[in-house]
């Protein structure tokens, strides 16, 4: 996992002037930030606050998430450790790490040719924890769903 200073590096920053509503509250100020990753162009937006720090750092923490969405076989099964106990996933969507163990997640399913049950004992969850942590965030509940669609296997079922 590469620091947020790392990452940056890779990125073009760019502040924008924030859109949408918000009247008297909208900041005319460019704090919004979009950040591009100079080698896949993925991009993430954000505009929450008014601060451009905050914005920066929410911007790299919605970067991860599209990198992961993105990119497969570059996780490392280590990420998990500490976050699986009998069978069960302890993780929440505000968690520093959520796209590194997503990454697991994501990349076990699609070693597994989109299976659940073998991409769940591979990361040591039930099948269950599987589908509810692949089904914790819209994209990435599409994304599994794509990958499982590739392999011919139907959506997966919110637990």
């Amino acid at each position: 996992m590469n620091s947020d200073a790392e990452l940056l590096a890779a990125c073009r920053v760019e502040r924008v002037t924030s859109s949408g509503p918000g009247g008297q509250h909208a900041s005319r100020n460019a704090t919004a930030i979009r950040l591009t990753h100079k080698e896949t162009l993925v991009q993430a937006v954000c505009q929450d606050s008014r601060s451009q720090d905050q914005n920066r750092s929410g911007a790299l923490k919605r970067l991860r998430l599209a990198l992961v969405l993105e990119l497969r076989g570059q996780s490392d099964p280590a990420w998990l450790v500490g976050r699986v106990r009998n069978k069960r996933l302890q993780l929440s969507r505000k968690a520093k790490d959520y796209h590194a163990v997503i990454a697991v997640l994501l990349d076990a399913l699609a070693h597994h040719e989109g299976k659940l049950r073998e991409a769940a004992d591979s990361v040591g969850l039930s099948v269950n924890q599987l589908a509810k942590a692949l089904c914790s965030d819209k994209q990435v509940r599409q994304t599994a769903n794509r990958l499982r669609a590739d392999w011919g296997c139907g959506a997966i079922k919110e637990p």
